[in-house]
């Protein structure tokens, strides 16, 4: 003779659980299903990315880099436009003024970061304390001296007279600060490139 089982009792519907089991009696019982209940489902899905410490390879989209960034002391390739929302009369939209300068000793020279073929526009500062900056067109082996507010700089040449400093390409392998003020001097250098 075959089992008779007792009638299945109505279960009113609830968000997001599911019947999991019913009792002998006929008495259904319903849970909120785990990650680990759903197949498929790929690692991210159960990370919670709205902590950066659990976010170690990937690339955010430019919505989620929204803000100001004190504590970036350092940056790879650009590779999207930066927007602001700062007010330029309150606040640098880049600033890169806490990062490391070049020292350069006089008759010497130093590598930047600057691309031979493309073009970059630099910033130059002797942040050894003449007040000395100029603003330099970098590109295909040449550099040009677009203003300055001394007569510090001068345009590309690994040779600057006395008294003088040059961003010249190297012949080689890379764009250098060529020093030939008089004394060593430490450069803040900063570099927009345009391809």
């Amino acid at each position: 003779m075959p089992a008779t089982f007792p009638p299945i009792q109505a279960l009113a519907s609830v968000a997001h659980k599911w019947i999991n089991a019913i009792s002998g009696a006929g008495v259904a019982s319903a849970t909120q299903p785990a990650a680990s209940d759903i197949s498929g489902l790929a690692a991210s899905a159960t990370t919670d990315t709205t902590s950066a410490s659990n976010i170690s390879s990937g690339t955010l989209p430019s919505g989620r880099l929204s803000g100001a960034y004190a504590g970036i002391t350092g940056l790879g390739t650009l590779t999207t436009t930066l927007a602001s929302s700062e007010n330029p009369a309150s606040a640098p939209q880049i600033d890169v003024s806490a990062s490391a300068t070049v020292s350069v000793t006089n008759g010497g020279n130093s590598a930047i970061v600057a691309p031979q073929f493309g073009v970059s526009l630099v910033v130059i500062r002797d942040a050894s304390g003449t007040g000395a900056y100029a603003l330099v067109m970098v590109g295909q082996s040449n550099s040009i001296v677009v203003a300055q507010n001394t007569t510090l700089f001068v345009n590309s040449t690994t040779t600057p007279g006395v008294g003088n400093v040059s961003i010249a390409w190297d012949g080689s392998s890379t764009y250098r600060i060529y020093n030939n003020s008089g004394s060593t001097v430490a450069f803040s250098v900063a570099s927009i490139r345009c391809s």
